[in-house]
């Protein structure tokens, strides 16, 4: 991903619709937030496909968050007619990204082996 910069803002139904859209596209779904408050707090989710990867963060308080390459994110511009905000990423930072993955980890074990 070459930018620092996410797009910043995307309201809640336009960030589920550009998720929907790719997964259609045959985006992967390598990861997606499964606990309690999921949807309703916060959500992550990481789509890939022939080695790019999008990261899709959002949270009750600031909407919708997308890290990915300046070029894809001309090609949603494109693809849904309008010009995204570009800002820090308050959910798509390096600190929230790394609790992503440790809650993917720890989905991928079962109870009794996440406490070893």
């Amino acid at each position: 991903m070459s930018s620092s910069l996410v797009i910043k803002d995307v309201k809640t139904p336009l960030w589920n619709q550009i998720i929907d859209s790719y997964k259609a596209d045959g985006w992967k779904t390598e990861y997606e937030y499964d606990q309690f408050d999921k949807g309703i707090d916060h959500d992550f989710v990481r789509l890939s496909k022939n080695g790019e990867v999008l990261l899709f963060g959002w949270d009750n308080w600031f909407e919708g968050e997308i890290r990915c390459s300046d070029e894809r994110r001309s090609e949603m511009e494109a693809r849904f007619n309008l010009k995204f905000k570009l800002g820090e990423g308050k959910h798509l930072n390096p600190e929230m990204i790394e609790k992503e993955r440790w809650f993917e980890r720890r989905q991928k074990k079962v109870w009794w082996q996440f406490w070893k």
